[in-house]
C-alpha cells in the first residue's frame, strides 16, 4: 500500500492522524516519551547555585516530536 504525502493544513491529515491515535503501540510508545520527560525534569544540572539550571527533558519532548509531529501536542510541563 503506497501511503502519499498529505499536507498538515488538509483534513485528510488529521483524520490518518486521528486514527494513529487508536494504535496501542502508539499510545503505548507515546505513555514512554512522556515518563522519559517526567523523569528527565527531575534531574537537572545546576551550575552556578539554584537559579541556573540544565534540563535534558527536550530530548524526551524532541523525541516524541519528532515520532508523532502535530497530532500530539505539548506545553512545556508535559503532554496532554
Amino acid at each position: 500500500m503506497c501511503e502519499q504525502k498529505l499536507s498538515v493544513f488538509s483534513a485528510d491529515y488529521w483524520r490518518a492522524a486521528r486514527r494513529e491515535l487508536n494504535n496501542p503501540r502508539v499510545l503505548a510508545f507515546s505513555g514512554l516519551v512522556c515518563a522519559m520527560a517526567i523523569v528527565l525534569e527531575s534531574l537537572p544540572i545546576y551550575l552556578l547555585g539554584p537559579s541556573l539550571k540544565i534540563y535534558f527533558s527536550f530530548l524526551a519532548v524532541s523525541l516524541g516530536c519528532m515520532c508523532y509531529g502535530p497530532c500530539r501536542r505539548h506545553d512545556g510541563r508535559g503532554y496532554h
